[in-house]
């Protein structure tokens, strides 16, 4: 099935997961982009359209929930209806309450890539 290259945007400090994804996004002919941190992920999510973003929740030193607050929040991030796909060894309760009406998707890891795929293929627009 042609995606037709739509970009992506995965934000995962984790590089071996990363590359994973990255090369499964690849391999189902999306056009992926990948950082390990929130403040590169912001300045790309300000600066270029996604077709969906999926995101870990705990990147080293911050969390996802403030890139979730930060394009859904920010009226200058050309992302705000962007599909977010969540990530997570660790979603709690809190978290999940704060974020629900903000994402479209989450994965508990460890996840099946096809899985990620499904939802992916669901929700990138």
């Amino acid at each position: 099935m042609k995606k037709d290259g739509k970009p992506i945007l995965v934000v995962e400090d984790d590089v071996e997961l990363c590359n994973a994804i990255l090369a499964t996004l690849h391999r189902a002919e999306y056009a992926p982009v990948g950082v390990v941190d929130l403040r590169e992920a912001m300045f790309k999510v300000k600066n270029q359209r996604f077709s969906c973003v999926i995101l870990d929740m705990r990147l080293r030193g911050s969390s996802g929930e403030d890139l979730v607050d930060f394009i859904r929040d920010r009226k200058d991030v050309p992302n705000n209806d962007t599909p977010i796909l969540v990530i997570s060894g660790f979603l709690d309760k809190a978290i999940l309450e704060h974020i629900a009406k903000r994402i479209q998707g989450a994965l508990v890891k460890p996840f099946e890539m096809t899985a990620l795929l499904q939802m992916v293929e669901k929700h990138a627009k």
